[in-house]
């Protein structure tokens, strides 16, 4: 493919690449896989490392939503090595990233906390989200008091900058280093937030993340509205049986 007929083919890539953000965001983990075999013909028409680590990426991302992990990991590699070959300053973070979602349900390895490290005077909101995974990944390794310095980094959350398509993503993830720390008045905004969203889903183009009534859930759990928490953890079992999402069943069955 050459000249016109190859800008036409990353139009149509890119096109593809946006309906399954928005699949993800919606929770149709069941048009995915069509819309990647349709993605995939894109990606052998272009046949560059930018496509072909997107492609990947999303596979990795399906793959481990449906509960998939080592394929998911392994996916992910050959994401990021096609990534590194296109010069992206953030490839080693988005591949950490990604290793961070699921290490949600596998377990984070030691390791992991040195890929997520960030300068202290990283800003702007990918900093932010990484920031806030390395606060999640500190966290649960035990390393609470540099978790909690890490957190501390971040903006207030009524001022956190954040772009529309970040947001419900970056309060979900916000929401539960909120948790592993116990910060009450951040759990409180970050559910305040996230309520008017239920029926939409984290995640989409690094991870998947989950029904927003799982975070939810989360977050009133731990401010003691079981009540509540009951009800958003009942409607995310209730999708994630209904979607194969099987590692969000195990993880709405057990709060």
């Amino acid at each position: 493919v050459s000249g016109s007929g190859r800008e036409e083919a990353r139009h149509t890539f890119s096109a593809r690449v946006w309906r399954i953000q928005v699949w993800f965001v919606r929770g149709r983990l069941d048009l995915i896989a069509n819309e990647l075999e349709q993605l995939a013909l894109s990606a052998d028409e272009l046949r560059e490392p930018m496509t072909t680590a997107q492609l990947l990426r999303f596979r990795a991302i399906l793959a481990s939503a449906r509960g998939s992990f080592a394929d998911a990991l392994d996916i992910a590699e050959r994401a990021h090595a096609a990534m590194l070959r296109t010069g992206q300053a953030l490839a080693g973070g988005q591949h950490a990233g990604f290793r961070c979602s699921v290490g949600r349900f596998v377990g984070y390895p030691r390791d992991l906390a040195d890929a997520l490290a960030l300068p202290p005077d990283a800003s702007g909101p990918f900093a932010g989200m990484g920031r806030t995974r390395s606060a999640l990944v500190l966290a649960a390794l035990g390393r609470v008091r540099e978790a909690t310095a890490e957190y501390r980094r971040l903006d207030p959350v009524a001022a956190w900058p954040l772009p529309s398509y970040l947001q419900v993503t970056a309060w979900a993830l916000r929401l539960r280093a909120a948790v592993a720390l116990a910060i009450r008045s951040d759990i409180a905004a970050l559910v305040e937030l996230l309520t008017p969203h239920r029926g939409l889903h984290a995640g989409g183009g690094l991870s998947y993340d989950g029904p927003v009534e799982l975070a939810i859930a989360t977050g009133a759990a731990a401010l003691g509205e079981l009540d509540t928490a009951a009800k958003d953890l009942q409607v995310a079992l209730n999708w994630s049986r209904a979607h194969g999402a099987r590692p969000f069943v195990v993880e709405a069955a057990v709060e």
